[in-house]
């Protein structure tokens, strides 16, 4: 690939269309999560949802499990999405663009950030040995760049936020993956993490409103009921 800002002329109902390579990749996704989630539900449902008043057919069932395991379909489904995020950053670096995060020196005690931008891990471990000695307690955090939510930012940066903290965003994992929950501080700058790291954080948690620990909470809460159900069809799957 040559160009990734090069487009592609498609017929789609004999209409022209142009397309990009960043298009196609959210166009592939969107139809694997659809596809994946669907087919998952169904299996759920069949198997191991209880009160149901309309169960699946039995031929229905049959089909589900002759696709793939339980297992299988995981794995399959995951090393999928693996893919897809390497072929955007490298989309992404093809066009100039950099990869959707960078790297960034804080300090924690003061919440200070001593220096930023930096596309490269070694970039940033040498400013960081540069700084440690005016600031003993720096450290080198990765931070989602791009997106007001989603990725995922180091955990110590939650240490570092100003102020009142408000709920910004949720981007919601797949499978056994953890919802990210988005916070903002009195600044405006944002940090993504797991819901079960932000549970943990008592003084953050503290410093958010009642309904968005509430909700923080119910969704930590659910996400493990559904881990439990998905363990057991797993341990099922390969008896």
């Amino acid at each position: 690939m040559a160009n990734a800002n090069i487009t592609s002329n498609l017929e789609l109902c004999g209409e022209e269309k142009q397309v990009t390579g960043h298009q196609l990749l959210d166009q592939a996704e969107d139809i694997s999560s659809h596809w994946w989630s669907t087919i998952d539900a169904l299996f759920e449902q069949a198997k191991y949802w209880q009160g149901r008043d309309e169960p699946l057919p039995q031929w229905a069932i049959d089909w589900l499990e002759r696709q793939a395991s339980y297992k299988v379909r995981h794995e399959s489904y995951d090393q999928h999405r693996v893919l897809l995020k390497m072929a955007r950053q490298a989309l992404s670096l093809a066009e100039g663009n950099g990869v959707n995060f960078t790297y960034e020196i804080w300090t924690k005690r003061s919440g200070h950030r001593v220096d930023m931008r930096h596309e490269s891990l070694e970039s940033a471990n040498k400013v960081l040995a540069e700084a440690k000695g005016k600031y003993p307690d720096a450290f080198v955090a990765r931070v989602s760049i791009k997106e007001a939510t989603g990725g995922n930012d180091d955990p110590a940066l939650l240490d570092t936020l100003i102020g009142r903290l408000q709920w910004a965003g949720m981007s919601v994992g797949t499978g056994d993956e953890e919802d990210h929950f988005t916070v903002i501080d009195a600044t405006g700058r944002s940090v993504t993490v797991p819901a079960s790291v932000l549970v943990e954080h008592t003084d953050v948690m503290s410093r958010l409103s009642d309904k968005t620990r509430e909700r923080i909470e119910s969704n930590l809460k659910l996400k493990k009921q559904k881990q439990t159900i998905r363990k057991a069809a797993k341990e099922t799957a390969n008896d």
